[in-house]
């Protein structure tokens, strides 16, 4: 449990549940079964059910690990897994719902550096140059995130990264660090304003994604001086001239 009262465990985490029974009536009643369940797939329930014996009015019972339970290692932090345990006695029924809280890393991730000294070092990606790309991480979530495996993509296809993945040290909660891409912007980015990059942090199967925008500068072609990509390019034999393809 956390400050607040709310029982926690961390993703991925096995765990057993002690079950405390009170007959809060006013007769004896009959030897019983807990079962306990949750409906949204997140937890195994391994051990899902215990039995109580028959109880006087106002006595109660603690079974200790009455139930056993495994949390997926997906669930991102912070999500509330419900609960419901049904008893059974007597050929009556009573129900119980209550909650935990799931604890697990949570990486942001913000790009603070374009380095483009090997193109015109202008601080803005361009066609058909080659950058650096500096993302400052942290890590405000509520779990050490275990050797990270951080990822760059543009699924546009705009930009080519050079080295798409790495994996960094331990973060701790409230940690941070700095991760570095070089990427090539293919010559069709000039034909676009901006390029999105989606960067995902891992940890075992829990994946957490950011989508990052960049602008894209204004990709001008000079015939007069050369300054121009040919492979766009096409010599008319019939007209001296150069055709757009």
């Amino acid at each position: 449990r956390d400050n607040d009262g709310m029982p926690k465990l961390h993703y991925g985490q096995s765990a057993t549940m002690d079950l405390n029974v009170r007959n809060v009536g006013s007769a004896i009643n009959e030897a019983g079964t807990a079962t306990l369940a949750n409906a949204t797939g997140q937890i195994q329930i391994e051990q899902s059910q215990a039995s109580f014996p028959g109880l006087a009015p106002d006595e109660n019972i603690l079974i200790e690990d009455a139930f056993q339970i495994c949390l997926t290692d997906d669930i991102p932090d912070g999500t509330l897994v419900p609960f419901t345990i049904t008893t059974q006695f007597d050929g009556g029924s009573f129900e119980r719902e209550f909650e935990i809280a799931v604890v697990a890393p949570h990486i942001r991730a913000e790009l603070v550096a374009i380095d483009d000294a090997a193109g015109n070092g202008n601080g803005y990606l361009d066609a058909g140059e080659y950058a650096s790309l500096t993302f400052h991480l942290n890590n405000p979530g509520h779990y050490v995130a275990e050797n990270p495996t951080i990822s760059l993509q543009n699924p546009e296809g705009y930009v080519r990264i050079i080295t798409p993945e790495t994996t960094i040290d331990d973060m701790t909660i409230g940690g941070e660090a700095d991760i570095t891409f070089d990427v090539y912007v293919e010559y069709l980015a000039g034909e676009v304003p901006h390029v999105e990059l989606t960067l995902a942090s891992t940890c075992g199967n829990l994946v957490m994604e950011e989508t990052i925008r960049c602008s894209i500068g204004f990709s001008m072609e000079s015939f007069e001086t050369a300054a121009f990509n040919p492979t766009y390019w096409t010599n008319d034999p019939v007209h001296p001239s150069l055709d757009r393809k």
